[in-house]
């Protein structure tokens, strides 16, 4: 896609300088293409805006400054649908997240699967974003296209200390995903004894079926997984389960 005119007719050889301004932390650039009307909210031949560009190069002073002068948070990029705060989790930028979140930005914003900025942090591991993300009020229990929370996600792809901060938060241990797939279900196919632990603990429910009247045990017993096979049958036999 390439970059679109402005009503003020600026050249497009100066939109591409003030990215490249954007990318380099030239503020005062920024300042004086802003006074002359030039839009903040334009597109590159790559479908991102300004804000989107402080990210990879890490200028949270930058995205302040866009901000300021009216930059959109909310668009999305024209390739994935990423927004800014989306790609800023994605990267564990924990400033430009801050930045963001105290611009007041939405932090239920979705990719096309549903999926928000919390989600991903979780997914791509960035520990540090995912605690801002909720300081900075994101939803614990959303829930993208297939059913998929943040909660189901750690136990399926996050960190051990991640799932203990979810829950902290609040997450539900026994919210599934639209096939019935549990956060202890996804903890037992992956085998991670640590969360399964973390969330028999919380009160993940140790009898609870798929739609293919799986359980976390049946799992764990078909994958060869005796370290869990154990912790749930200790949760069976605590709780009087058959």
């Amino acid at each position: 896609m390439s970059v679109r005119r402005d009503s003020t007719s600026l050249s497009p050889a100066l939109v591409k300088r003030m990215f490249a301004a954007v990318r380099n932390g030239h503020a005062d650039e920024l300042a004086r293409y802003a006074d002359m009307g030039g839009d903040l909210n334009l597109f590159d031949h790559d479908g991102w805006t300004m804000l989107m560009h402080t990210v990879p190069h890490e200028q949270p002073q930058m995205a302040r400054q866009l901000l300021a002068l009216g930059a959109n948070p909310e668009l999305k990029d024209t390739d994935e649908g990423f927004t800014t705060l989306y790609r800023a989790a994605i990267r564990g930028s924990v400033s430009i997240v801050s930045v963001l979140l105290e611009a007041g930005v939405d932090t239920e914003a979705t990719d096309g699967e549903g999926r928000t900025a919390l989600m991903a942090a979780v997914m791509e591991m960035q520990h540090a974003c995912v605690e801002r993300l909720l300081t900075g009020g994101a939803s614990v229990n959303a829930q993208d296209t297939l059913g998929a929370a943040p909660l189901y996600l750690c136990a399926r792809y996050g960190q051990a200390e991640t799932l203990k901060l979810l829950l902290e938060w609040g997450a539900d241990p026994n919210l599934a995903t639209a096939t019935g797939l549990s956060p202890l279900i996804s903890a037992a196919w992956v085998g991670d004894a640590a969360k399964t632990a973390m969330l028999l603990q919380a009160g993940a429910d140790v009898a609870w079926q798929d739609d293919r009247g799986r359980t976390a045990l049946s799992i764990a017993e078909s994958r060869g997984f005796d370290e869990i096979v154990s912790l749930l049958n200790s949760a069976r036999s605590g709780s009087g389960a058959a």
